[in-house]
């Protein structure tokens, strides 16, 4: 007997991406499995991914729960942002182990005992650490495993201390005749394959790991309608289903091991290798002959070792002060946004100084001090209030912190913005975003997101399946994803429902770290101020206070004060012409008001108020309120990746010198 486990690997960042893969090929995968429901499925999703469904489209994670609940599925660990651990530090390795089985504890209440070992890189010194984080079972690439001294369909196990992990042939043939199969109909290549390797006696194993990105957005982006994937993807999956020496099974289910290779053999991803050798190919880089190569000398790979490792030491001393409940949550934070921001370090194709799935690791910096203030106002036991100021994040732009009892903000002279709000005594993140990844190139820490536009693509499930039947000759427009001898051995031509994917118009990106308090002003109907306008800034013990002309003779001040449940912000406009001059201002605000409680439910733990410029947290009934001592002219709610912006809007005219000041103030309750 042959046992087949399919391993399908769902992974995007925290992004706004994630949305997209959704509708366009995990939807209709798990619904294909699910239609399928004796063929059983081990699933492999991100920690990034998970996160980002959860905000932006739950239905895959509900597919999944059912799937679970019938013993259909088995959720397949990992690295928590998908972070290759060969290139890693082994503290971020764990760190990152350790997050994503939390992670699927808490959304699915399963623990996984089989691990996927991101981008296939292997090196020994990884057993232990697997095994240790209550893994049994890992996926090892074919090549890996007869450079070990393996070979064929055979169990194996490896040993790591007291530990041993069982192996499962990562088999590259089969994966893409796997392919090639759901994309194009034809089964005999792989029926003929699954008949050789089958063994002459006992049990042999052999999986197939792909990413599940294959089944659907892959072809997706070259022009091929989804739907035609699934059906074929289904055709296949009932065909295996009728044979009688291969089955599908569950890692769990796999078959005592049968003989020992300790140690393993170090080995890269036969992808990587084949696509740093051959320009075109997918995520491919000039200048390197091989993973290993890329590993060692790229200048990217060393610059972001050196970012990482001064994080993770202020992190680690962070650690240390975390006695207090208040301090041990802001650091939860900071570590999050740490392993979150290091999404597919080692992998080639990615990253880079202005990769915001990089760079944002920056705000793990600012957190990380965030936990020294909550540990000080812990220990004084007095009633402490003083404003510091610090380049916190190191990137040249200091930010302002004003503490107050238990409360913290942290304002930039950025457009005098709020980009943080912290109850220190309970670790409530209030206000502030570190996580999310918007389009775009990073700037720095400071600067809010910009909206970017990108095309508006045709969905499947929003306009109705009219393909066209097109031939074309292999390699076809999905050459790039299989490799020569698929198409060699394989020449006759194939038929593809495609499309043009792009439709007219365009769509704009969802922003997230605005901050709050964010705001664009128009002086007699110029705009003068906007979110990006550096202010001076001057700070006392009781407040931070921000300043700055909008012409020659008005002036723009924003004064902030911190009470326990309220952060109060006074907007004075003075006016020292001899003529009135018109004023319309907005201001916008990012709410959070439990980031901790966004990043492990998603929407259901945030909405916004029906009668007020507010959120409400559905779950525990806290509310974050706008209120203006100002009549409004309109109020703004917009949605964002991992919050809510909420904002108000006015006119008025200042007049020859009577200022005008008014407060607006950002209440949480109970």
């Amino acid at each position: 007997m042959l046992y087949l486990p399919l391993l399908f690997h769902f992974n995007q960042h925290l992004s706004e991406m994630a949305a997209l893969a959704s509708q366009v090929c995990y939807r209709g995968l798990l619904r294909t499995l699910r239609a399928n429901p004796h063929t059983k499925a081990n699933l492999h999703i991100s920690g990034t991914l998970l996160t980002a469904l959860k905000w932006l489209d739950p239905e895959p994670l509900e597919l999944i729960r059912d799937g679970l609940a019938d013993g259909q599925f088995e959720l397949v660990g990992s690295t928590f942002a998908q972070n290759i651990p060969y290139a890693t530090d082994d503290w971020d390795n764990a760190h990152q182990i350790e997050l994503h089985r939390q992670v699927l504890e808490d959304t699915f209440g399963v623990s996984p005992t089989a691990f996927w070992n991101a981008e296939r890189c292997w090196r020994q010194s990884l057993a232990p650490i697997i095994a240790a984080a209550g893994y049994r079972t890992i996926t090892l690439e074919d090549h890996i495993l007869e450079a070990s001294g393996g070979n064929a369909a055979h169990i194996y196990q490896t040993r790591a201390g007291d530990h041993t992990l069982q192996i499962v042939r990562d088999d590259e043939k089969l994966k893409h005749l796997f392919n090639f199969a759901a994309w194009f109909g034809d089964h005999e290549p792989i029926l003929t394959y699954l008949t050789e390797c089958r063994p002459p006696v006992g049990e042999g194993v052999l999986a197939y790991a792909e990413d599940a990105e294959a089944m659907g957005l892959w072809g997706y982006f070259q022009g091929v309608i989804p739907h035609q994937t699934w059906d074929r993807l289904d055709a296949l999956l009932k065909t295996l289903a009728t044979r009688q020496d291969a089955r599908p099974i569950l890692f769990s289910e796999i078959p005592v091991p049968s003989q020992e290779i300790t140690p393993l053999a170090d080995g890269a991803a036969t992808w990587m290798n084949a696509s740093l050798t051959q320009p075109g190919r997918p995520y491919h880089e000039d200048g390197f002959k091989d993973w290993f190569d890329f590993n060692t000398h790229s200048p990217k790979l060393e610059k972001f070792r050196q970012f990482f490792t001064e994080i993770r030491r202020e992190l680690q001393a962070a650690e240390k002060q975390t006695a207090q409940i208040g301090a041990k949550k802001i650091y939860q934070l900071a570590l999050h946004c740490f392993l979150t921001h290091q999404y597919e370090f080692g992998c080639i194709g990615i990253g880079g100084d202005q990769f915001r799935g990089w760079m944002g690791a920056k705000a793990a910096r600012v957190l990380a001090s965030s936990v020294y203030i909550a540990t000080l106002a812990k220990r004084s036991g007095e009633s402490l209030q003083f404003t510091i100021v610090d380049d916190l994040s190191k990137d040249g732009i200091r930010e302002w912190m004003h503490f107050h009892e238990t409360q913290l903000l942290m304002a930039s002279p950025v457009g005098g913005r709020l980009l943080y709000w912290l109850n220190l005594k309970n670790g409530q993140m209030l206000v502030g975003n570190p996580s999310a990844v918007v389009r775009g190139p990073y700037q720095n820490h400071a600067d809010p997101p910009q909206t970017v536009g990108y095309p508006n693509f045709w969905l499947p499930d929003e306009t109705p399946y009219t393909p066209y039947d097109q031939t074309e000759l292999p390699p076809t427009r999905l050459e790039k994803f299989l490799p020569e001898w698929v198409w060699e051995e394989n020449p006759a031509p194939v038929t593809l429902a495609v499309r043009e994917m792009r439709q007219a118009g365009e769509q704009h990106t969802l922003l997230a770290q605005q901050g709050a308090f964010c705001d664009e002003i128009w002086l007699d109907g110029e705009q003068v101020f906007t979110r990006t306008t550096h202010m001076n800034a001057q700070g006392a013990q009781e407040a931070i206070r921000f300043y700055k002309s909008l012409a020659p003779s008005i002036g723009f001040r924003k004064k902030y004060i911190l009470t326990p449940h309220t952060t109060t912000v006074t907007y004075t406009f003075t006016n020292t012409s001899p003529h009135p001059h018109a004023i319309r201002m907005t201001t916008t605000s990012e709410l959070a008001l439990d980031y901790a409680a966004l990043l492990q439910h998603g929407r259901a733990a945030l909405e916004f108020l029906p009668d007020q410029p507010g959120v409400v947290n559905p779950l525990t009934g806290e509310t974050l309120v706008l209120i203006s001592k100002r009549p409004t002219q309109e109020i703004i709610r917009t949605p964002a990746l991992l919050g809510l912006i909420v904002g108000l809007g006015f006119e008025f005219t200042v007049q020859p010198h009577e200022p005008i000041k008014f407060s607006i103030q950002l209440v949480r309750t109970p």
